[in-house]
Formats: structure tokens, C-alpha cells, sequence
């Protein structure tokens, strides 16, 4: 604990204002959100650095489609069966998510 206290000195105003702001969505979240969001981050952390570059990748396209595009795939992530997710989210798998297209030009706002 002493370790992070003397570690979060060294955190200019942004980077205290970010992890205030993840620690009340932590706060704010279920026992079993919690779960799944510590699962999530182990499998993560055992993926190879190419899976996890690869992943890393995928979700910056994905941030990048316009809103429409971005919930229409979270619609039809949403529809599929929990082994067809499984098999979509896994990089480098014969059933992974296919890579989000890049946007070709700026969306108009």
C-alpha cells in the first residue's frame, strides 16, 4: 500500500483525475461485474504480446467506426450464442472477429 501511495505523488492532476474517475466506475459496479472485469483482465494479461497487439489494434479500429457501425457489431455481439463469442473474441483463432474496417474518410458531425 505504501508503494502505491508514494506512486500516486507522482501523478500530475490528469492522471490522479483518471484513476479517481475508474475507481468510482469500479465503485459503482457489481461483485459479478467486478468478477468478470478481473477475469477479463488475467486472460488479457496471458494472451502473447502479438495477441494483445493484435487486440490492441482491433479496438482502436473499433473506436474509430462511426457510432451506427460500432452498435450495429455490438448488436449482433450481443445476439450470439456465449461459444460463438468465445470463438470471435479469441485473437489469432480460426473464429476470431473479423478486424474492423478502417474508416476510409472522416465522418462528418
Amino acid at each position: 500500500m505504501l508503494e502505491r501511495a508514494k506512486r500516486w505523488e507522482t501523478f500530475g492532476p490528469e492522471e490522479q483525475a483518471a484513476v479517481r474517475k475508474h475507481l468510482q466506475h469500479w465503485e459503482q459496479m457489481t461483485p459479478d461485474e467486478r468478477s468478470r472485469a478481473r477475469d477479463n483482465q488475467r486472460k488479457f494479461r496471458e494472451l502473447s504480446p502479438a495477441q494483445r497487439a493484435q487486440l490492441h489494434e482491433t479496438f482502436k479500429r473499433f473506436q474509430q467506426l462511426p457510432p451506427a457501425e460500432r452498435d450495429k457489431l455490438l448488436r449482433e455481439w450481443r445476439a450470439m450464442p456465449p461459444k460463438q463469442r468465445l470463438r470471435w473474441s479469441m485473437p489469432a483463432s480460426a473464429g476470431s472477429a473479423p478486424v474492423p474496417p478502417a474508416p476510409s474518410a472522416p465522418v462528418p458531425r
